[in-house]
């Protein structure tokens, strides 16, 4: 959609609402491939949920909704920091820095990466 050479690419609190295949397999790639050398790549994303009433709540409703109801009613909304940084790699980017984000809330251990390539 885009063309090569964009300068900077910015995404906040954005990609924790697509499935984990598709932040993987293409919006980073995709954000890679658009981003011309040297360009400047920055991203948050939640890496796991912080809070254990949240974590509980969260593997209740999924058997709960899952099981009984046999639907998929819980949007995945992180990606742990060393998965992230792998597909990163995959892509030809260099992960120049990761800093905690607070982005997501106080329930969620969040990042912000940036990254050039």
């Amino acid at each position: 959609m885009f063309s090569d050479g964009v300068f900077f690419v910015y995404s906040r609190i954005t990609l924790r609402h697509m499935p984990p295949r598709h932040i993987y397999y293409s919006y980073l790639h995709e954000f890679v491939r658009v981003l011309r050398p040297a360009g400047l790549l920055v991203f948050q994303l939640p890496a796991a949920y912080w809070n254990l009433r949240v974590r509980l709540t969260h593997g209740i409703y999924r058997v709960v909704t899952g099981r009984l109801l046999r639907v998929a009613t819980v949007m995945e909304m992180y990606g742990p920091r060393d998965r992230v940084e792998t597909v990163m790699r995959e892509c030809g980017a260099t992960v120049l820095a990761v800093e905690e984000d607070p982005a997501a809330g106080e329930d969620w251990l969040s990042y912000c990466y940036f990254a050039t390539r």
